[in-house]
């Protein structure tokens, strides 16, 4: 079950807070356990000796003539949301206990209750709990920066466009400063402003208006020019980013002319675009 719909809770850290889902393993009678809300742990709804005991029952419904011997077990989900501005350098405090599972069983007996009864839970002895901890962590706040510059390409004939559907290509890059070392992923993905025309070919519409060029459009490439740059949503590694030491990178990419018909739809004016360029890094 995703995350998202359960609710955060404080850590302490101004505003950090924490996410917590408990899955039950199925066993051979389903389901093996009851299944609680992790508030129900917090305002301690159920105990046993003063302990919260959130989830318990049986793997099956035993009687005193039929008893199942089985391991069982969960899965546990965590993670730390961030509710509000966090400073850099915050520190979260960890080490304090999110909660513990405790190993036991309850058992069914006969009683006036429609049916078996379920008996007192008992925690098996010898066997400590599972004990959950959140640890500590360091909050960096990002100071890294994306600079471009305007790509002016040279004209280009009407006539030209009889024989190719691609004309002048031309170099440009995305400057990257700043960021730091350590990044265990760092991708781009290229969004148009203009509609697209060829999402698997890197190709987007020309601006309109009077003034502009019909017929024709624009398509980019990776740097080397044998690929096109998929603009689906597609994410590509930033190739010259060093984990090891951070600063610079950059983005090299290239945009060509690109005629979207036949060559008798091109008609001559001002060819424009619009690409935004979006980071994820982690």
């Amino acid at each position: 079950m995703s995350l998202d719909t359960y609710p955060v809770y404080k850590t302490g850290t101004e505003n950090v807070g924490v996410q917590i889902i408990w899955t039950p393993a199925d066993g051979p009678c389903a389901p093996p356990f009851s299944n609680k809300d992790i508030q129900t742990w917090l305002a301690n709804e159920f105990t046993y000796q003063g302990r919260p005991v959130p989830y318990y029952g049986t793997a099956c419904a035993e009687t005193s003539t039929k008893s199942y011997y089985g391991n069982y077990g969960g899965t546990v989900k965590m993670r730390l949301v961030q509710y509000g501005a966090v400073p850099n350098g915050t520190a979260l405090l960890g080490g304090f206990d999110l909660f513990k599972a405790y190993p036991g069983r309850t058992l069914r007996q006969p009683g006036n209750c429609g049916g078996d009864c379920e008996g007192p839970l008992s925690i098996y002895p010898g066997i400590g709990p599972k004990l959950y901890q959140l640890g500590t962590a360091t909050f960096v706040v990002r100071t890294c920066t994306v600079s471009a510059n305007d790509v002016f390409m040279n004209a280009v004939l009407k006539s030209q466009f009889q024989s190719a559907t691609i004309l002048e290509t031309t170099p440009f890059q995305f400057n990257l400063s700043n960021f730091p070392a350590g990044l265990t992923s760092f991708t781009y993905r290229i969004d148009p402003l203009t509609p697209v025309i060829d999402a698997a070919n890197g190709v987007f519409a020309n601006e309109t208006g009077t003034d502009k060029a019909q017929g024709v459009g624009l398509r980019l490439t990776n740097s080397a020019g044998t690929a096109a740059i998929r603009l689906d949503g597609t994410t590509y590694a930033v190739p010259s980013y060093s984990a090891s030491t951070g600063g610079g990178a950059s983005v090299p990419l290239n945009v060509s002319y690109f005629r979207t018909g036949s060559a008798s739809d091109v008609q001559g004016g001002i060819v424009r675009g619009v690409a935004q360029l979006t980071l994820f890094y982690n």
